[in-house]
Formats: structure tokens, sequence, C-alpha cells
């Protein structure tokens, strides 16, 4: 390493034998163990080279290696989620692993400002004409604002490429959206929500009861109620939407989703209902 140092010109040398030996003075030395020491710490040849140039100072090459180390420490961490995603998803025997694996890199180089901009525009698409102009401007903005820069969930890789795409259905065809509901003013969707959060805690406490036990189906009641009058229609449109490959991937995927793995039960005990409901 002393000779490429010196054949590089970061280490001079005091002079060269014929026979090939180099000498090196106490000065020259110093200068090697403060090479030693900078990269120790990391710092490139090149950063190196220009300290010792004098074209950059050594508060500099610090600050830079620092900054260098922290985007790596990123990396790194990032790519530690998708091993575990990816691990978590071979020991759940899922056939669509290389697909989320996929979606997450794709997604990983899509700008915070472009998903912030993609929400705005698949919100107002599905608002526009059902809340007024002031509600729906705050509701935007809120949803913009719940946008990190943040590596996406596989969940979310998936929902971003389908708002991306143009691909996400209409918000009253998909489960957990209030219908027939006068929700015009941001008061009106924050009390909605409230009663939605209160059914989910309330379902989610007797999910592991049978479908048909009392408790299950006054839960589930309480749940249906906040997404539209409790009829067989209702119902039916639930059943369609927990049927579609977007609730789905909720439940096979997101591991933090209310109804994680079980919407098979949810379907079964909202058929229940519906049989109960047509009597």
């Amino acid at each position: 390493m002393i000779r490429f140092y010196t054949d590089s010109g970061l280490l001079p040398t005091t002079r060269v034998t014929p026979s090939g030996y180099r000498y090196y003075t106490d000065a020259e030395l110093a200068r090697l163990h403060q090479i030693i020491g900078l990269r120790w710490l990391g710092v490139s040849l090149h950063q190196i080279q220009a300290l010792l140039a004098n074209q950059m100072t050594l508060a500099d090459v610090l600050s830079a290696q620092k900054a260098s180390l922290a985007t790596e420490l990123d990396r790194l961490l990032r790519l530690e989620k998708r091993l575990s995603v990816a691990d978590q998803a071979l020991r759940n025997g899922e056939e669509t692993l290389w697909f989320h694996l996929y979606q997450l890199r794709e997604m990983m180089h899509v700008t915070t400002t472009e998903r912030r901009d993609w929400v705005e525009r698949w919100w107002r698409e599905q608002l526009t004409g059902n809340v007024s102009p002031e509600a729906l401007d705050t509701f935007v903005q809120d949803a913009k604002d719940m946008v990190t820069d943040e590596e996406p969930s596989p969940i979310a890789a998936a929902i971003w490429a389908r708002m991306r795409d143009g691909q996400l259905l209409k918000v009253d065809t998909l489960p957990g959206q209030p219908k027939e509901a006068r929700l015009d003013t941001m008061e009106s969707w924050t009390e909605w929500a409230t009663h939605l959060r209160s059914a989910h805690a309330d379902l989610k406490a007797v999910l592991a009861l049978e479908p048909e036990d009392p408790p299950y189906q006054a839960a589930l009641r309480q749940w249906v109620a906040c997404l539209g009058p409790v009829t067989v229609e209702t119902v039916e449109r639930l059943l369609e939407g927990l049927d579609h490959p977007v609730a789905k991937m909720f439940s096979a995927i997101d591991t933090e989703a209310l109804f994680r793995g079980r919407i098979g039960k949810l379907q079964e005990g909202l058929r229940y209902l519906q049989h109960t409901l047509s009597q």
C-alpha cells in the first residue's frame, strides 16, 4: 500500500535507490499516518488528495464523509426492510413475491412530490361534486400531508403503482366508504371517521368469534351502518368490494391491516347478515 500511495502521488518519497529501495523522512511518515487514518474513516483517495493539496479542509472532508455514510445507512436500512418483506412473503408461501419486490423497487425511484400529486389528482376525481369545494380542499391537503418520503410497504407500493397508472377504482366501489351520507363539510367527514374507527375497534375485538355469533353480528352491523344503510344492497356492495384484488392484498401482505388474514371470515359474516336481512 505504501508503494501504491507513492505511485498515486499521495505520498512523496525522499529518494529511490538504483536497486528500488524507497526512503521516507519523518514528515512523510506523518503524512502516511494521516492517509491511513483517513482511509480507516472511509475517505476516498480523491478526497485525501484534495485535502493534502489544500483544496479541501479537514472539516469539509469529514462533513462529506458523514453525508455519504448517512446515505449508505439509509440504503442499508431500506434493504433490510425489503429483505424482511421477502422473507415474510416466502414464509407465507406467497406466489406473488417477485411482483411485490418489483413494485417496491420501482416505487423507490418515485419522488414524494410525485406521489402527493397522484393523491391530489385521484381524490379530486373521486370527490368533486360530492363534497363542498372547501371541504374537498381541506381533505386533499390532509391526504397529501400524510404522504412521506419513507419507503412504501408492499401494499402501499401496489396502490401507488395503480394510482400512477390511473387503475384505482372509484371510492364508492370499494368497502369502507360512506354511502347516502351528507359529508359536505370537514366536520361531517371527521364525525364519520370517528364512528368508523369505533366500529373497527368493536369488530376487531370479536374477530375470534364465529361469524354467526350474536356479538360478532352486532359489531358487524355497526360497521356496516357506517358504510351505508344496513340493507341487502349495502352488504352485497361490501362483499363485492372485499373480493377485489386490492382488498385481498391488504389481507395477504399488510401486517397492520385490521382484517389481516380474516377477510374470509368477514365475508362469511356478511353473507350470514345478508341471509338474515333477506328473510
